[in-house]
């Protein structure tokens, strides 16, 4: 078999040709393995075609497809120009791994006081069905013009296609949009939805990621950091040692300390606004429950270099520790906290 037009327009840095051709192709006709075990963004990566590479991205070009030789496309680059456009815009990254509760349309990201809600939440999300899940992104009116709908789209179609959980992972970290409206979604919603008939449009995706026996491998134990602006005042009536918090939607964090200290510590005008880094223990007993707590998603996301661990809806926590750093930092830390297992023994 002989290698693509557009496969070997990129090798070549032949970026009149790409740009012909490129509006006409698939998601899958871009991301295709060449017969030569490469793709087109592996190889306008590994020759120094940045430009190309770019147009690529821009198109949905798959950032984790592996080589023949086990490499993605960012391991191929070879240039800091290149390697750069594989970054997630800086605004972008900021958003995932830090929350904003200072601004006056703030989201109930935590639900301070409700963390006795998280398990009996679980349990009544129990729809787990892949295809549904990926039906109800599809055909909400909210994400027609979403930033990177056409990504999207052909990791939703993945998921009918394989009925496999993986793809709507990749679908919810492909897209800043989906991300923002699920989980302002969930932030919106009551603490305790146990007693309530809901038929939220977004339950079957959470519940895939809840209880689908695909994503078990995925489950992670150990440190994870986020970052946190939070108003002096909320700090001081919320946030004291032992107290028990609800995380309501979907909380990205990385295993990297630095990814989320860095934003964390950007710049405030207000001075009643503290910088706070989360620092969240998964304990290693959660490995074997039934439900997933935490997903070890880097070898997904489309950003593997950010190491992100997600934290899934409803999960409660206790605060083990605050401290006052001499950077101006506040630190608190956080464990996992079951109320299941306290009033009903271990899981």
């Amino acid at each position: 078999m002989s290698l693509s037009t557009h496969y070997l327009a990129c090798r070549k840095g032949d970026l009149s040709t790409v740009e012909q051709i490129l509006p006409s192709l698939s998601l899958d006709e871009i991301n295709q393995l060449e017969p030569n075990g490469s793709t087109s963004l592996h190889a306008a990566c590994f020759f120094n075609h940045p430009q190309i590479v770019k147009l690529l991205l821009e198109h949905g070009a798959s950032r984790t497809v592996l080589n023949k030789y086990e490499y993605t496309p960012l391991q191929e680059a070879i240039t800091d120009e290149i390697k750069e456009l594989f970054y997630r815009k800086a605004a972008d990254a900021q958003g995932r791994f830090t929350t904003d509760l200072t601004t006056s349309d703030a989201m109930e990201w935590v639900s301070v006081k409700n963390g006795i809600y998280g398990w009996r939440n679980k349990r009544k999300i129990s729809d787990m069905n892949v295809v549904k899940a990926a039906d109800c992104i599809t055909h909400d009116k909210r994400f027609c013009n979403a930033a990177d709908m056409n990504k999207i789209k052909y990791f939703l179609d993945k998921t009918r296609q394989t009925q496999d959980p993986y793809w709507l992972l990749k679908a919810y970290t492909a897209g800043a949009d989906l991300c923002r409206s699920i989980n302002k979604s969930l932030a919106s919603g009551p603490s305790d939805i146990y007693d309530l008939f809901m038929e939220d449009d977004f339950h079957s995706f959470v519940g895939c990621f809840f209880h689908h026996e695909a994503l078990k491998k995925y489950r992670y134990s150990g440190k994870c950091y986020r970052g946190l602006k939070l108003a002096r005042e909320d700090f001081e009536s919320n946030y004291e040692p032992d107290e028990q918090l609800l995380i309501k939607p979907f909380m990205s964090t990385s295993k990297l300390r630095s990814v989320a200290e860095n934003f964390a510590l950007s710049p405030s005008d207000d001075p009643n606004t503290l910088s706070v880094l989360c620092i969240y223990t998964i304990p290693e007993r959660t490995l074997s429950f039934r439900d997933n707590v935490a997903l070890d998603i880097s070898s997904i996301s489309e950003y593997p270099h950010e190491q992100e661990v997600l934290i899934l809806p409803y999960t409660s926590l206790t605060i083990l520790n605050v401290s006052h750093m001499s950077s101006g930092l506040t630190e608190i830390e956080f464990e996992w906290f079951s109320f299941r297992q306290y009033l009903l023994g271990p899981d």
